[in-house]
Order: C-alpha cells, then sequence, then structure tokens
C-alpha cells in the first residue's frame, strides 16, 4: 500500500493470521500503533512517512525488519525481543531516553538507524557487541561521552549477514520459505529505505540496490567529546565515516590510512587540531573530505588539493589549496577545446545512430523470421 493518500488510522487486519509483510509507507495514516495491531505475525513491517504518533508497544519490534522512519512517535525506545533481527529504523521521530540495553544483544541486527530524535546518555561500549552491524546511524539525537574504542570489533562489511535460523511463529519448511521471500523482500524494502549523512552542511541520503553494497558510520550532529579512537582506522570495508559537528578534540588518527574503502570522511565542526596526515594521500577511493571549522594546521597539500577550498575552511592556521587555483586558473583555449569536442562528438553521435537503427533492423527481422517459420 505505499505511495497512496490512504489516512485514518490503522487497519486491525482482523482475521488475517498469515499476514507477513506490510508496506504502507508514504501515506497518511495517524493515530497510535495499537497493541492489537503489533500482534499481528508480521515479519516485515514498513510504516514510514506516515503521520503516526503516540508511544510504540514493545510487541512491535517482534519481528525481523521493521521500518518507522518519519512518524511523530513518542516515548522511549521499547526494550527490544532477542529474535528482532536485520533491520529497526526509528529514524526522524520523537524518541526520548537513551538506547535500550537490549538492543546490544540482538545478534543478527545488520541495519540500526535512530537518527533524528532526542536521544540522550552516553553512548555505551556494548554497542560493540552488534557484530554484524553493517550501517550504524545515530546523528542528530543528544548523545554524550566518548566514542567507544571498540567499534573496530563491528565488522562493518556487507558479507558480515547471517540468515536467521528461526523466525517465531513459522514451521521448518515455512521458515525456508520465509527465508527467501525475505531476502526478495529485502531488496524490494531497500528501494526505499535511506541512509543519511550530513556533509558540509548538507544532507545526503543512500537508497536502493547501492545500500546493500555501502558500510556507514555516523554519529554526526551529537554532542561526543574526547579523541577519535585510533581503532577506527582498522575498519577496512567502511564506505562513510561522518562524526561532524561534535566537541572531538586531538589529531586526526593517522590509522585512517587504513579506510581503503572510505569515499566519504567528514570531521568538520569539531575541536580537532594538528596536522592532517599525509597518509591520507594513498586512499585512492576518497571522493569527499571535509575537515572545516576544526584548529588544523599545515600547508603541504598533495592530493588535498583537489578538494574545493569550503572542505578546509575554518582553520586559521591551514594553508591548502593554494596552488590548486592558480592551476585552475588556467585553461585550455577555448577555441581548441570547442574544435574537439565538436568533431568527435559528431562521428560518434553518428556511428552510434546509424549502428543502433541497423541493429535493431536486424533482429527484428531474424525475430519475424523465426516466428513465420514456427509460429508456436
Amino acid at each position: 500500500m505505499d505511495n497512496n493518500q490512504l489516512n485514518g488510522t490503522l487497519p486491525s487486519f482482523t482475521g488475517n493470521p498469515k499476514l507477513v509483510l506490510l508496506f504502507a509507507s508514504r501515506n497518511n495514516f495517524q493515530g497510535s500503533i495499537t497493541r492489537e495491531f503489533c500482534r499481528l505475525g508480521l515479519a516485515i513491517l514498513d510504516l514510514s512517512f506516515n503521520n503516526l504518533s503516540g508511544t510504540l508497544p514493545p510487541s512491535c519490534l517482534n519481528r525481523s525488519f521493521i521500518n518507522l522512519q518519519g512518524n511523530s512517535i513518542t516515548g522511549k525506545i521499547p526494550e527490544a525481543p532477542t529474535n528482532m533481527s536485520v533491520l529497526m529504523d526509528l529514524s526522524d521521530n520523537k524518541f526520548t531516553g537513551s538506547i535500550p540495553e537490549s538492543i546490544y544483544s540482538l545478534p543478527n541486527l545488520r541495519y540500526l538507524l535512530l537518527a533524528g530524535n532526542d536521544l540522550q546518555g552516553q553512548l555505551s561500549s556494548q554497542i560493540c557487541q552488534l557484530k554484524n552491524l553493517q550501517a550504524l546511524d545515530l546523528s542528530r539525537n543528544n548523545l554524550s561521552g566518548f566514542i567507544p574504542s571498540c567499534l573496530n570489533k563491528i565488522r562493518f562489511s556487507e558479507e558480515s549477514y547471517d540468515t536467521p535460523s528461526r523466525i517465531p511463529g513459522f514451521s521448518s519448511r515455512g521458515v525456508d520459505i520465509i527465508e527467501k521471500t525475505l531476502m526478495l523482500v529485502l531488496m524490494l524494502l531497500f528501494m526505499e529505505q535511506k541512509v543519511q549523512f550530513t556533509i558540509k552542511a548538507s544532507s545526503r541520503e543512500y537508497k536502493g540496490d547501492i545500500l546493500e553494497d555501502i558500510s556507514v558510520l555516523d554519529l554526526s550532529s551529537n554532542q561526543l567529546t574526547g579523541k577519535i579512537p585510533y581503532q577506527i582506522g582498522n575498519l577496512r570495508d567502511l564506505y562513510a565515516l561522518n562524526l561532524s559537528n561534535n566537541n572531538l578534540s586531538g589529531s586526526i588518527p593517522k590509522s585512517f590510512k587504513k579506510l581503503q574503502s572510505i569515499e566519504s570522511l567528514d570531521l568538520s565542526n569539531n575541536k580537532l587540531s594538528g596536522q592532517i596526515p599525509l597518509e591520507l594521500q594513498d586512499l585512492h577511493s576518497l571522493a569527499i573530505l571535509n575537515v572545516s571549522y576544526n584548529n588544523l594546521s599545515g600547508s603541504d597539500q598533495g592530493q588535498f588539493g583537489t578538494f574545493g577550498d569550503s572542505n578546509y575552511k575554518g582553520n586559521p592556521y591551514l594553508s591548502w589549496g593554494i596552488s590548486n587555483r592558480r592551476i585552475a586558473a588556467s585553461p585550455l583555449s577555448p577555441i581548441q577545446l570547442d574544435e574537439v569536442n565538436h568533431d568527435d562528438s559528431s562521428v560518434d553521435s553518428t556511428s552510434f545512430y546509424w549502428s543502433f537503427v541497423a541493429t535493431f533492423v536486424t533482429v527484428l527481422l531474424a525475430m519475424l523470421t523465426i516466428l513465420w517459420v514456427n509460429p508456436h
């Protein structure tokens, strides 16, 4: 029932004990999620981007996938049952309090997305028990304390997921069917599922098939203090790391040179000092680097000169990017460039179109000939 204009309260779905999957995102459902509704034996529940409010019954977390992003649900996050697994997205609601310790005991949890709430308290080191996490987004909350140094125990890898050995309420034969269905529905679910992290004051989101291939650690926009643990450098499969908008101090760990899969690194708006490790120039996959508004220093640039000046601003002792701008001020002759581009594009376009038409006609005639010879 995704992407409609359904309104009112949630249907009771009474008399549907075999209902397993429910997708009702991007509608106008209002009211609270009742205990009766949560008693449905749903393996997957997606009610994201509605107008739901009230508190969340604990029994609603008793499923493999739950997505309630973009509602107005209040109160504390309920204690999670041990058989809840794979994905929990409660982001962009109005949850308060701390992260329940029971969440840290979910061995198969792969995506934990709690961004955009009012969660408080220290970030517990127990979160390192979630060794199968691929995406952890706790951004835009009020979490405090130090970043746990044990985060390197979390694999942050797409290969870390194991299919749950048991799904509540189903026979062994039903489990086999549901497990295969879950893998298929997982792809459908991720077509709308998003992971957001802030870079250069703009929100970037990844969804669809891309989400299955990336791993994200986003702790931005909290009140975290202390140094960045060097152990984070051991997360070799990490795709995006965002620690911006906190109160982190100290230097950028040199161990970050081991983040060989990193494509986005945002450390802006902190209190970091010292020089940017030159070893980071070996991160050939790095496409976005933002260290603005810190207390960093240095004048060597190398590969870092290819990033825009806005990525370094707010560091009074950092003078990177100057020579890069001077090189960019001497472009090629526009006349020569236009002539080359015009000639190449005209030849390539003409050849491509005629080749395409000839191939299309050939294939069409071949299909018609086969159907004429053997219509069956």
